[in-house]
Formats: C-alpha cells, structure tokens, sequence
C-alpha cells in the first residue's frame, strides 16, 4: 500500500520487515516480492545502478517459482527505475512486456499506471510529438474508470491535465480533472490529492 502511495520510506521499510519474516520461515514466493520492493524503495533518483539490478534479480528469483501473475506490476516497478537511469529503450521494452502480459492473461489490475508512465516515458522522450503522450494518458484514464479505480483515475487526469496546460486543450484539461477531484472529499490530503489540487490551481489562474 505504501508503494501505492510513492512512499519510499514506508516501503522500504514494511519490505525489509517482509523479507526478514520471509526468509526466516521459508517463504520463498514472498522473499522475490519483498526483494523487488525493498530496492525499488532504495532506488532514488540519485541512487547507484545496483538498486536496479537488484530489483531484476528479486523479479527473476519470484518468477523462478513459477509465479507469473502480478508480472506487469513488477516491470512498471523496473521500468519506472530505468527511466531514473536514463533508460528509456529497456524502460519502453518493459512497458510493453508488461502490457503483453495484460493483454494474454486479461489481469489488468495495474494498467491504468502502466500507460500513464508510459506517457510520462513520451513526454520525456517524444517532446516534438505531445500526442503521443496524451494517447497513452487517455487510456489510463478511461481504463481506470472502467475498473472505477478512483486513486488511478486521479493520477491520469492530473497527468493529462498537466500535459494540455500550454494548449488549446486547457479547458478540457481542467474539466477532467476538476470532475475527477470532485470525487474526493474535501478532508481527504494524500500526495496526489495534493498534487491534483495544485495543478488545477495553475490551470485555473491561466484560463482567468
């Protein structure tokens, strides 16, 4: 759940608790998943490439268990770290492993992040072609919508609300996002009702 939140703290520290109940009972299915998480946490934007290596070895260790479901989880994980190295190529390679994966088995569950950090992944790389980003934006959103996944259906509309703020789409953008903030209570002040909330503050203060 902390993970889910982009806590590292928090993560890292229920992956080490995790991996220490693991290893100490023999739970070898859990000691990969704690492994995977346990580097991702340490694996900061500053951070040395052995995080990410590590997190390959913990998906390899889970997977040589015969354990395939929860795959797109773990390559969004690593493709999130290998943008932070500077590797977009092995980072789409991921994505699109992760989306395969969807695809075949009709899992599905963390999707709508998926395509949104692949939109992230073509904002960063495909400036000249923003399109390509708002594709993949859109998708996360209406995915997220039709698993009714409030929480991703956040993160998409601010990231598609965020990407139209230079644009004719402005309105649009503060529309969605304005809808989907709507959804939340008021008293409700988690870092990406925040975040949502400061984007549409921007977007406001241009369209006025």
């Amino acid at each position: 759940l902390y993970q889910f939140q982009g806590d590292r703290e928090k993560t890292l520290a229920m992956a080490r608790k995790s991996l220490k109940i693991a290893q100490q009972n023999g739970f070898t299915f859990w000691i990969g998943w704690a492994e995977i998480l346990e580097a991702w946490a340490l694996d900061t934007n500053d951070s040395e490439v052995k995080y990410l290596e590590a997190m390959y070895n913990g998906f390899e260790h889970w997977k040589a268990l015969g354990s395939r479901l929860g795959s797109p989880y773990f390559l969004y994980l690593i493709a999130d770290s290998l943008i932070r190295h500077g590797k977009p190529n092995d980072a789409y390679t991921a994505l699109e492993e992760a989306k395969a994966f969807n695809k075949r088995t009709h899992e599905g569950w963390w999707a709508a992040e998926i395509y949104r950090l692949e939109g992230k992944l073509h904002e960063s790389e495909n400036p000249a072609n923003p399109q390509l980003a708002e594709t993949s934006y859109r998708k996360a959103l209406s995915i997220a919508k039709e698993q009714n996944s409030k929480s991703l259906e956040l993160r998409a509309a601010n990231s598609l609300a965020t990407l139209l703020l230079d644009t004719p789409k402005l309105s649009e953008g503060t529309k969605i996002l304005k809808e989907c903030l709507n959804g939340f209570d008021e008293e409700l002040d988690t870092p990406d009702i925040r975040e949502a909330r400061a984007t549409l503050r921007s977007l406001s203060a241009i369209e006025n």
